[in-house]
Formats: structure tokens, sequence, C-alpha cells
């Protein structure tokens, strides 16, 4: 198998970020050798970036801090106005049903099929 063989199925087989930063990195090895060594040398560095960042949790806290925290709570004195179990709702969603009549067609907050009631002042 000639090298320029032996490279794409070797390349083929990496991560897809790994083959673009050998791509970018502008040194492409021209022996099969040379680009096994290149590839080892940037996976072992990636491998002690990630063993540092595991022993200094201080340094990468935007990873581990949620972006969103959910602050509403359930009161379980309040009413259950929601009529629909979960199971209904997805396959509501799923096949693309008014939550109000069940039929497809139109959404439950469509005006043509579902007018807003006006209050009499």
């Amino acid at each position: 198998m000639n090298f320029a063989a032996k490279k794409d199925y070797f390349l083929h087989g990496l991560k897809p970020k790994v083959v673009q930063k050998i791509c970018n990195s502008g040194d492409i090895p021209n022996t099969f050798d040379r680009l096994v060594k290149k590839v080892v040398k940037m996976e072992s560095a990636y491998q002690l970036l990630m063993s540092h960042r595991s022993r200094h949790p201080s340094q990468n806290n935007w990873k581990t801090t949620p972006r969103y925290t959910p602050t509403r709570t359930h009161n379980p004195n309040a009413m259950d106005m929601d009529h629909m179990t979960d199971e209904a709702r997805t396959e509501h969603m799923k096949k693309g049903l008014c939550f109000l009549y069940h039929k497809a067609g139109h959404h439950a907050n469509d005006p043509a099929f579902h007018p807003k009631k006006t209050r009499d002042a």
C-alpha cells in the first residue's frame, strides 16, 4: 500500500478535530511513521491537558457551572389545571395535533380555529 492510501486510511479513522489540527498545522508529514508520531504527540498533549484540568477543577469552573437553573417549584396545594399527561402531550406534539380539540391541521393558539373571547366592558 502506498503512502497516500495509508495516510487517507489512517486519517479516516481519526477524530475529525485531530485531522483538522493536522491539516491546519501546515506541516503534514511526508512519511507514514512521521504522521503516526505527530498524531501520538498531539494525543499525548491533549491527554496531559485533560489530566491537568481534572486535577485543577477551580481553573475550569465554566464547564461545571450550569447555565440555567430552573427556579420554579411546584406548589402541592395548587389546582392541577393541566389535564394532559406527559405521554399524551408528547404524542400530540409528534402527530401535530391541537391540544384543545386533539385534531390535526391546526394548533391551540391558531386564532382561525380558536378565536380569543372578547370581554364585554
